[in-house]
């Protein structure tokens, strides 16, 4: 017997961007001049549909960790280096997964859409490492640090 969705697996039906390179570019430098100037991030990945060129806005709206999305989020694991100070404008959401803690990062808007930033801040002391490096052999993603 086939076992129930979890909320986060139920989404409307996605129509994709013609040109994912162009999103995916605008994305990758958003995060290098917005996200990686921070220094307190050791590593960080992008996962998700920005990793797998499937970004595209949504029929209707769905929920996940406490956002409303019309549109693919841009997903991140970022490993923190904790002797640092995490920017105050990243919001904790109050969430934490086996893989770490889940944090607002901001949005980024492409074509009229807005794209929710949302990212795994792992701390080593609190979460280790070993289920980041796991999760990373099991799909797609870009090494942006």
């Amino acid at each position: 017997m086939e076992q129930p969705k979890k909320p986060w697996e139920i989404k409307p039906d996605k129509k994709l961007y013609d040109n994912q390179e162009e999103v995916i570019a605008l994305a990758l430098k958003y995060i290098s001049e917005q996200i990686l100037k921070h220094d307190c991030i050791s590593e960080a990945y992008v996962v998700g549909s920005f990793a797998t060129k499937q970004v595209g806005v949504y029929d209707g709206v769905y929920s996940d960790n406490g956002f409303k999305h019309t549109a693919s989020d841009l997903d991140l694991l970022i490993l923190i280096d904790e002797s640092k100070k995490i920017p105050s404008n990243w919001k904790f959401m109050n969430i934490t997964r086996e893989l770490g803690d889940i944090y607002f990062l901001g949005v980024l808007n492409y074509q009229n859409n807005q794209h929710i930033i949302e990212s795994v801040l792992i701390m080593p002391s609190k979460h280790g490492t070993s289920k980041m490096k796991k999760s990373l052999t099991d799909r797609k993603y870009i090494r942006v640090k």
